[in-house]
């Protein structure tokens, strides 16, 4: 009875260690995910895809991925397309941006932005250049982006957690330097 546990012990034990190293060869193998799979790469310090579908919001699917993966601290580029995207435009009078709505399919040109924490939360800052269908040319301050088609979302992680604060003479949220 002894060595059959014993054998049993080392059996879970064996297969443990081989779970581990499995999904962890899995986690080094991936290298693009979609908003519902990004807990197979929780934890990893690689850049990585990120493949938005049709009507996924692109705050919220960047700020739940990175959650689940634990980043605290990320940059990222991107292409694909919006459908109405809203920009800002600061108001430096009153220290806030004005939304402005774009009505229409637009293609992303190019998108560019961070991943840092706000007030111990995550902050998601987007500037991007889109076209229309007669490529007329916006650019600015994303401030809602609704996919279009799809969209994909490059994400390279930071080791280190970038903080932000709000300036009090701008009004704009900052980043920190030590």
């Amino acid at each position: 009875m002894k060595s059959f546990l014993n054998l049993l012990i080392k059996t879970i034990f064996l297969t443990t260690i081989g779970l581990t190293i499995n999904a962890a060869n899995a986690a080094e193998r991936t290298s693009v995910v979609g908003s519902d799979s990004c807990q197979k790469l929780a934890g990893t310090q690689k850049p990585f895809i990120l493949v938005l579908k049709k009507g996924e919001e692109i705050f919220t699917a960047i700020t739940q991925c990175t959650t689940v993966m634990h980043l605290q601290a990320a940059s990222f580029s991107g292409v694909g397309a919006f459908a109405n995207p809203v920009y800002g435009h600061l108001n430096t009078k009153i220290k806030q941006f004005e939304p402005h709505t774009f009505n229409g399919f637009y293609i992303i040109g190019s998108l560019n932005g961070n991943l840092t924490e706000l007030n111990g939360k995550p902050f998601i800052h987007i500037h991007s250049v889109v076209a229309d269908k007669n490529n007329n040319i916006l650019s600015g301050h994303l401030m809602k982006g609704v996919i279009g088609d799809t969209a994909e979302i490059t994400i390279i992680p930071f080791a280190n957690t970038i903080t932000r604060q709000i300036d009090p003479e701008s009004g704009l949220q900052v980043i920190q330097t030590k």
